[in-house]
């Protein structure tokens, strides 16, 4: 029987959750979601998980809740995550017919010693032999195909539902960094909220998704669209429709992108002098799902002066990454990375 699944990456995020299968090019991705009992003899007990648990949400009674288990890119709630690993890992992989595989996992930089224990432990738990935590910018860095030798400065942004980071990436090296636990998903909330006071509307998060994805911009808009959002007037607390301008959507965002900018301009503060022509000559590379926040790109560019580009793929580039450094003969040294064997 042909052995699959044997190396396996992981880029555990807030929102959603990559699986990546080495040597297939195989990516598959799920919510990052537990739906658990509340009440009764089995309270705490994980019922679903991933797309089934978001099909769940809003429709479902006070018996279960549907949680996100992982916050700020660290293990919020250890026993869900268990339970999302053990039931997401077999069916991205095949894991359970196979010998147990290698896993890398792609984690934020500033993870406490106790987070990155809690992840390791996890994965063990879920049917791995090795785990290996990769920091997401090397992950980012080896996914976009960068140079593992002693070659340029490259600088990276990955912005992920739960974290961004900013960093420069030479080698194997992480030169210098900028980390915050506050994500993509901090633009959902600025619309929810912008929303809330300005329509005196209360809307989910799948529809501050949909409006940030059709009208979301970094940039002002003078193309005048709008779009029709449906949701609960706060007033008389019955459903209504009103309709939202591309540029009142720019207006509820510009405070998460503005922190975006500072980050990247902090970031480049911090590093070595000697590092500047690089920076010059290859600009800087966007990342995960927030990098797809239309004019994003070009915001950055003016307020740096560097060439910005989003990968292509963006969503997809830390777990292909990731898994590159399970390959036999990848390189290690200096990259900050921890392994743990399963006892």
């Amino acid at each position: 029987m042909r052995m699959l699944g044997e190396d396996l990456a992981i880029d555990l995020g807030c929102s959603t959750t990559r699986v990546h299968v080495r040597g297939r090019d195989v990516t598959s991705s799920e919510p990052s979601l537990v739906a658990v009992l509340r009440v009764g003899r089995e309270a705490g007990r994980v019922v679903a998980a991933g797309a089934e648990a978001a099909g769940l949400v809003g429709r479902t009674g006070d018996d279960i809740a549907v949680v996100p288990p992982i916050r700020g890119g660290a293990i919020a709630d250890l026993e869900c995550v268990d339970a999302m690993l053990r039931l997401r890992l077999p069916r991205a992989s095949g894991l359970g017919r196979v010998r147990r595989p290698r896993i890398a996992v792609a984690v934020p930089r500033d993870l406490t010693n106790v987070e990155r224990r809690a992840v390791e432990e996890s994965v063990l738990r879920a049917g791995a032999r090795e785990v290996v935590l990769v920091p997401k910018l090397l992950a980012a860095a080896r996914g976009l195909e960068l140079p593992q030798d002693r070659g340029p400065a490259h600088a990276i942004l990955d912005l992920g539902a739960g974290t961004t980071e900013v960093g420069i990436v030479a080698g194997t090296h992480v030169v210098a960094a900028r980390t915050t636990r506050v994500g993509a998903s901090v633009l959902n909330d600025a619309l929810r909220d912008f929303v809330r006071r300005k329509l005196n509307l209360l809307i989910g998060d799948p529809t501050a998704e949909a409006i940030k994805r059709r009208l979301g911009s970094a940039r002002p808009s003078d193309s005048g669209e709008s779009m029709e959002v449906c949701g609960r007037d706060l007033i008389s607390g019955t459903p209504k429709t009103l309709r939202i301008g591309a540029e009142e959507v720019r207006e509820a965002l510009e405070g998460p992108v503005a922190a975006i900018v500072g980050l990247v301009r902090a970031c480049l503060e911090d590093t070595p002098p000697e590092l500047a022509s690089d920076l010059r000559d290859r600009g800087l590379v966007m990342v995960g799902g927030g990098a797809l926040l239309h004019g994003l790109d070009e915001r950055l560019r003016e307020e740096t002066g560097l060439v910005v580009v989003c990968a292509e793929d963006p969503t997809r580039v830390v777990a292909r990454g990731a898994a590159a450094f399970l390959a036999p003969g990848a390189a290690r040294l200096g990259s900050g990375l921890t392994s743990l064997d399963a006892r």
